[in-house]
This record gives C-alpha cells, sequence and structure tokens, in this order.
C-alpha cells in the first residue's frame, strides 16, 4: 500500500480515520451487530488496534532510505523478493512502534469493551431501543394517539 500511490489515496485516509476515532465509539454498534459476546469484545479490539499498526507499518516503508533500495536493485532483489529481503526488514522500526500503539490502543479497547459489557442491562436497553418502534404519543385529553 505504501508503494503504490492509488492504494495509498484511497485507504490512507480511511486508515487515518479509523485511528483517530475513539475505540470506544465501536461498543454500541458492536452490542448491536453481534450481541454481548466474545466476538464482540474482540471485534472492538482489531478495530481499535489495526488502523495505528497498519500505519506504523506504511510510515516505517515511507522511511526506508532510497540507496536501500537502490542497493537491493543492483544485487538482483526485485519484485517480491525486494519487498521481502530489503523493504520490510529496513521498515521494522516504524513496524515495531505501530505494533507498540496498536497494543496501547487494544488495551484501551479492551477496557471500554468489558466496562459497558459488564453492565449487560443498560447495553441490552440501549441496544433494543434500535430494534423497537417509538411508542405512539398521546395528548392530555385526547383518546387516540396522534399521528
Amino acid at each position: 500500500m505504501a508503494r503504490v500511490k492509488f492504494v495509498r489515496a484511497a485507504i490512507g485516509p480511511i486508515l487515518s480515520g479509523l485511528q483517530s476515532l475513539p475505540s470506544v465509539a465501536w461498543v454500541p454498534p458492536a452490542v448491536i451487530w453481534l450481541g454481548l459476546n466474545n466476538s464482540m469484545m474482540y471485534t472492538v479490539i482489531l478495530l481499535g488496534a489495526v488502523p495505528s499498526i497498519a500505519n506504523g507499518l506504511v510510515s516505517g516503508v515511507d522511511q526506508v532510505p532510497p540507496l536501500f533500495l537502490r542497493a537491493g536493485r543492483t544485487m538482483g532483489a526485485t519484485g517480491l523478493q525486494g519487498i521481502w529481503h530489503v523493504t520490510l526488514p529496513a521498515a521494522l522500526p516504524g513496524y515495531v512502534a505501530g505494533l507498540k500503539q496498536g497494543w496501547a490502543f487494544s488495551w484501551r479497547s479492551l477496557m471500554a469493551a468489558e466496562i459497558i459489557a459488564s453492565f449487560p442491562i443498560s447495553a441490552w436497553a440501549w441496544a433494543s431501543c434500535w430494534r423497537t418502534p417509538a411508542p405512539t404519543a398521546t395528548w392530555p385529553g385526547s383518546s387516540r394517539p396522534s399521528s
């Protein structure tokens, strides 16, 4: 993704947006879609951690010196060999930094999901308000519901 311009232009803003979104915001939709179980927590943890790990890898690839790439091409490392033997090892510091940040975000996501899931009555009440139709209101003094 880091070396292909149109893929980076398409996916880069999405990753940055997902990374800036607080992982607590993913808990209510995950409760609605998956229910209160472990898969909901795994989803929230992954949605909190993966964007920062991917951004770390992209920034690590961006910081690979062009001299390394030219030296790899001179030694015959082109295509997948160049990526595997030159680019990925040179991008390792950025990737490790993204892993550290992803680890911190995943812990924060886990704490948020655990706190919300530990009160299942409030979570289910919140989730059920999306599934039930709104009650019909009646005006004081009238016997029929307003429409």
